[in-house]
């Protein structure tokens, strides 16, 4: 199977960063609302379901998913610490004249999103984090997390080459066998997890991100491996603006911990765990989320 054959073909904007790079970024929502940035998972990309209450125009909101360096249309990088990423980042948003928008992170994406808080102060309003994965290389975050994923970062950070070989092998069962590819990645999750992502719509929206993801091949994945993997380049307790983080209670690939960790350390952090929730969110959580978007 082609390796575009799953991807929504929503055809992407482009903006030029000052070092030359292209960004690929795709806008939804109300046009005139409150912008708002996501940063989106691993492997992610800027392709956001159909169904993701996000794109609806009667929220007030301008929402903006971007393809981080090489995932997706935008062009590659050697990046090889969160903060480099944050660079872009802020390029992104002047190149766009963006004011202040606020950044939302979805799980691997609250390291990326919270690197830009800390980096840019006066480019950020807020940021949200749904399940948004904390520092890997402290061990108290990884109490309740897959015992499958735990091995796994551990031989990336130890093994550096083994993110390369992960992400090679993603990329080929995405290729070959994409249910299966959704399956696996499905497999560590909670019970609730598995049966929300059986579900036709969800999966064709996982496929989707997906097919973006590994569009340029599995560098850019492994890549992103390296950098969680390892200890963090920036303080979280130099994050000034409001973060609201919403953590699902039954998270195994983003454990509770993880959360715990960074609304004890952030200043003006305000965590909402919700019982019953895993990795995939409750449909009756977005409402706040969106109510947090539009009015900080």
């Amino acid at each position: 199977m082609d390796r575009h054959d799953q991807v929504n073909a929503i055809a992407p904007s482009v903006v030029m960063l000052p070092n030359g790079r292209r960004v690929a970024y795709e806008e939804h929502g109300d046009p005139t609302g409150r912008p708002v940035l996501v940063c989106h998972g691993l492997p992610g990309s800027r392709h956001l379901g159909t169904g993701d209450p996000l794109r609806l125009p009667d929220q007030g909101l301008r929402v903006i998913s971007f393809d981080r360096a090489g995932i997706g249309d935008s062009d590659p990088a050697r990046h090889r610490r969160l903060s480099d990423w944050a660079e872009d980042l802020i390029a992104f948003i002047d190149a766009l004249g963006l004011a202040q928008p606020a950044l939302f992170g979805v799980s691997a994406g609250a390291p990326f999103a919270l690197a830009g808080a800390c980096r840019a102060p006066d480019h950020v309003r807020c940021v949200v984090l749904l399940n948004g994965l904390g520092p890997l290389h402290v061990r108290e975050t990884r109490h309740g997390m897959a015992p499958m994923l735990r091995a796994a970062w551990w031989f990336v950070r130890y093994l550096p080459l083994q993110a390369r070989f992960a992400a090679d092998a993603q990329e080929r069962s995405f290729q070959r066998h994409p249910q299966q590819f959704a399956r696996r990645l499905a497999g560590p999750m909670a019970a609730r997890d598995r049966l929300s992502l059986a579900a036709e719509e969800t999966q064709s929206a996982l496929l989707a991100e997906a097919g973006l993801a590994f569009a340029q091949g599995s560098r850019a994945v492994a890549r992103e491996m390296n950098v969680l993997a390892t200890p963090w380049d920036f303080d979280v307790s130099q994050v000034r603006q409001p973060v609201h983080m919403w953590q699902g209670a039954e998270d195994r690939n983003v454990t509770p911990a993880m959360a715990r960790w960074l609304a004890s350390r952030i200043p003006d952090a305000r965590l909402h765990e919700v019982a019953g929730m895993g990795h995939v969110l409750s449909p009756h959580v977005w409402p706040a989320v969106r109510d947090v978007l539009a009015a900080e």
